[in-house]
């Protein structure tokens, strides 16, 4: 019996029986007492083995096409080890469809997993946006129905494999439901299956009309605070915001954002020099003070390099104020309030400079 195996890297159907074997004799011959020099040829042809079994993105499609959803998280696990016949740009793939395949068993939390794995796994932000968001609408969601806060939308209902008892309203449950996709189902207004990935589109428009609500108070709750730390928290909400919008396809999203952004660069520049003017006039007044005695005294190393520091920073703000408007595409008078109060400041800190 001979044993044919090529070096090419391509998925080999080597039976398992010459598989254990040369495998086995691998190991004997590395644990031998005696030194033995390992061939290349023979390591090669072990790794080459080794991914035998591990399949293919199309073997792991034609599997879920066939309703073999185990075998695809199985042999996702397998695909994606280190070995793995997967390439880099498919790692996606495969993540997005053992997340699927997830669902369908009813493990939400793997699934979870598997789809923010997946939303690593990609340079395309669209791709990397809506598995973001539907491991957020799987983790939002109750035994695979997401349930709206806001809307109430008609719904059509989902004819059950077996009626329920009358007056009943019968939930998926993981622990009861072997395959998530075949629980009997009954949808209530505003309440959307997750686990169809056609129906989770309307899943995804409802959340976010959730978040959007939630989204716009808190943004508009942050501003006005007006400190630092509030317009970061508000910077930082749009960016959780973004993944849903984008996922549930919001055509105005886009301007939306940049309009949000553009606000919150103008409560950020007058935070920073408000703050800016403060220490200038504390400054000053000192200057002031030291000025009138006799002889007039220095200003501390100390105060000039906050004036110089304070110089730098407002030549930072004005290039950033001018180069915004073609980033955000808004008007150039977004900003005119912000640059002209800049400039006051700059020429404030030279006069001050100047008095020493």
């Amino acid at each position: 019996m001979t044993l044919s195996c090529s070096l090419s890297g391509k998925r080999q159907n080597v039976p398992f029986f010459c598989r254990l074997l040369l495998l086995s004799a691998v190991f004997y011959l590395s644990t031998m007492r005696r030194s033995i020099a390992l061939s290349p040829s023979l390591i090669l042809l072990v790794i080459s083995l080794a991914r035998a079994d591990a399949p293919t993105p199309n073997d792991l499609k034609e599997m879920f096409k066939q309703g073999d959803y185990a075998g695809v998280v199985k042999g996702s696990a397998e695909a994606l080890a280190p070995g793995g016949v997967i390439d880099a740009g498919d790692r996606y793939k495969v993540d997005a469809l053992k997340g699927e395949a997830l669902l369908k068993l009813g493990q939400a939390d793997a699934a979870v997993d598997a789809f923010t794995d997946a939303s690593k796994e990609t340079e395309d932000p669209r791709q990397a946006f809506v598995a973001k968001a539907t491991s957020i609408l799987i983790s939002r969601s109750k035994d695979f129905v997401y349930t709206s806060e806001t809307i109430k939308p008609p719904q059509p209902k989902v004819a059950p494999s077996k009626p329920p008892e009358s007056g009943t309203i019968v939930r998926a449950s993981a622990t009861t439901m072997p395959m998530a996709e075949n629980r009997p189902l009954i949808l209530q207004p505003g309440q959307f299956d997750i686990i169809d990935p056609l129906r989770r589109t309307s899943a995804l428009a409802a959340m976010w009309t959730d978040e959007r609500a939630d989204a716009e108070r808190t943004i508009k709750a942050k501003t006005a605070q007006k400190t630092l730390s509030s317009i970061n928290e508000a910077l930082d909400r749009i960016h959780k915001a973004e993944p849903i919008a984008v996922a549930a396809g919001w055509p105005e999203w886009a301007q939306t954002k940049k309009e949000m952004l553009a606000n919150i660069a103008r409560q950020d520049a007058n935070l920073a020099m408000k703050d800016m003017n403060l220490k200038l006039n504390e400054i000053a007044k000192d200057q002031v003070a030291r000025q009138s005695k006799q002889p007039p005294k220095a200003m501390p190393q100390s105060q000039r390099d906050q004036l110089n520091k304070i110089t730098e920073a407002l030549n930072q703000m004005i290039s950033t104020l001018k180069a915004l408007p073609e980033v955000l595409n808004v008007d150039r008078a977004t900003y005119e309030t912000q640059l002209d109060e800049a400039a006051t400041l700059q020429d404030k800190a030279t006069t001050v400079l100047a008095t020493d």
